[in-house]
This record gives C-alpha cells, sequence and structure tokens, in this order.
C-alpha cells in the first residue's frame, strides 16, 4: 500500500509535543492507544510537531485558551523515519488528508510490518489542519521506538493553572520536577 515516493533516513529532530491535563506528572513510558490519525485503536504512539505552532491547530480550544496543567515540551533525538510528506500522488494524498483519519490507519495497518523491519521510530506527515489551512506543517507519528531516543529539551508552562509537575523520563520510575526543564 505504501505509494511510491516515501524515503526513509536518519537524522537529528527537534519536536514540539503539546499536553494537556497532566496534573499527576508527565509520564513519558506512556503512550496513547486511543484511536487517531495515522494509529488505529489499541496501537501506541504519540503525535509531535517539526514547529511550535503546529500543536495548537492540531488541538483546538475553547476561546483559544489551554486547560490548567498544560505543557509544551520540545523533544530532541535522532530518529529513523519514513516521509509521507513528499509523495507525488494527488489521489494518495487527498484520501492520506481527508477529514476521516480511516484512510491514513489503513496505511499504518497494511505497513506496519515494513515500519518495523525498517526499525523507523516516525512517520513523517503534514499536519491536517494546516493542511487545511494551505499550510505545509509536519507532524511526526512517534513508533513506541522514539521514546527512548527523545530527549526532553524544555518544558514551558503553558497557564498559570499549570504549576510544576513530576515528570517520568523514559525507563525511568522515579521522577524529576518539571521545573529542571524549564528555561
Amino acid at each position: 500500500m505504501n505509494p511510491s515516493g516515501i524515503t526513509t533516513g536518519e537524522r537529528d529532530f527537534e519536536f514540539s509535543w503539546l499536553l494537556t491535563g497532566v496534573s499527576k506528572g508527565i509520564d513519558l513510558n506512556r503512550m496513547s492507544t486511543a484511536s487517531r490519525r495515522d494509529f488505529p485503536l489499541g496501537v501506541s504512539g504519540s503525535h509531535m510537531a517539526l514547529s511550535p505552532e503546529t500543536p495548537f491547530r492540531e488541538i483546538q480550544f475553547a476561546d483559544d485558551k489551554t486547560p490548567p496543567n498544560s505543557f509544551l515540551l520540545t523533544m530532541t533525538g535522532r530518529l529513523l523515519y519514513g516521509d509521507y510528506t513528499t509523495i507525488p500522488d494527488p489521489v494518495f494524498s487527498g484520501k492520506y488528508y481527508d477529514a476521516d483519519h480511516g484512510y491514513s490507519q489503513e496505511v499504518f495497518i497494511e505497513n506496519s510490518g515494513e515500519y518495523e523491519a525498517l526499525g523507523l521510530d516516525t512517520l513523517l506527515r503534514l499536519s491536517f489542519p494546516a493542511h487545511q489551512l494551505g499550510l505545509r506543517e509536519i507532524v511526526g507519528a512517534m513508533l513506541p521506538s522514539a521514546r527512548a531516543k527523545l530527549r526532553i529539551a524544555h518544558i514551558k508552562p503553558l497557564e498559570t493553572g499549570s504549576p510544576p509537575v513530576p515528570v517520568y523520563l523514559f525507563g525511568e520510575s522515579e521522577p524529576v520536577s518539571s521545573e529542571v526543564f524549564y528555561k
């Protein structure tokens, strides 16, 4: 199902990750298993963006106000990637970036064996909300292998109702304070 034009490689990344409602802490050992673009229900994964503005287009808030206990994390690391952003096939792009994310989940299911064989950590694609606005902003669908390769470079609390929280780093059972990552 992978159309021609998908490139793979390895490079250093800096991603932005918006987390909301994390009053009990940020746990990098956990990933979402909810149904969403790229990942079908029950499949572990997360989404991060190359631009710090993109997560705010991806997750839209009432009155453009983030809820309490919201943080913008900057994550860095060297990852193996598959790039869906430059596929020249307009039929594929039209279906992949459709409002219904069922097709992108089908692509994921059909190609998951290939992703695993290649050792991919992330799949790069265009942000659907940004794409709808005619903007070219890139999102990384993070596979579980990315967790061990990503490091927190910075944490920015987004509201005054976002006090410091414990942060559980990947592979660690004892937390550190989010303040360690404030700049």
